[in-house]
């Protein structure tokens, strides 16, 4: 109840209103954090909660009829989903946690709101200091399409080694299947 509450709180409020309760609001509750932590903080509440619902949704992916099976087999409660589930959820859930993280990088631009100088907020103070707006803000976009862009190869070539298939495919030439057409009518070479 209380984490469902947490989920549809934060699913349905902006990120940069989140950044500002935890920034300006906690110091009313006499609770100040320097701006990296509050914007660490604030990213780590709203991507929790988007996680949970992946993570809830990967988990329900999973057939019933493999929790079925891994009980006939005797398996424990914990084998079943350590052994069973979990390898099946975890490749369901991967792209969209890689998606979430691109989305914490692309939202740390809200945190320049607090002044914390991360890419945007340097863009923002360099803009201010000479007035180059577009030099400023390209450099920016520039560094934040390598950043994400690198993050997206890493993790393709992550899943591309640890999902690949348990089995290898099995290929056939065409002169084997002409030669085991042939053999197979009887026929000579």
């Amino acid at each position: 109840m209380l984490g469902a509450a947490y989920v549809e709180a934060i699913r349905n409020t902006p990120a940069l209103v989140q950044i500002f309760l935890i920034y300006f609001g906690l110091p009313f509750f006499g609770i100040h954090l320097p701006a990296f932590v509050a914007g660490v903080l604030a990213l780590a509440i709203n991507a929790g909660a988007y996680l949970t619902e992946t993570i809830r949704a990967g988990l329900q992916s999973v057939a019933p009829g493999q929790f079925e099976a891994a009980r006939t087999l005797g398996l424990s409660k914990g084998n079943v989903f350590f052994d069973v589930v979990l390898p099946q959820a975890v490749r369901t859930v991967y792209p969209p946690v890689v998606n979430e993280f691109l989305q914490i990088i692309l939202g740390s631009s809200l945190l320049s709101t607090i002044a914390l100088n991360e890419i945007t907020g340097v863009a923002l103070t360099i803009n201010g200091a000479t007035f180059e707006t577009i030099n400023a803000f390209s450099v920016a976009l520039i560094l934040y399409l390598l950043l994400t862009t690198v993050v997206s190869v890493g993790a393709n070539l992550f899943a591309r080694t640890v999902f690949r298939p348990p089995l290898p495919r099995l290929r056939r030439s065409r002169p084997a299947l002409r030669l085991w057409a042939v053999g197979s009518m009887g026929g000579a070479r």
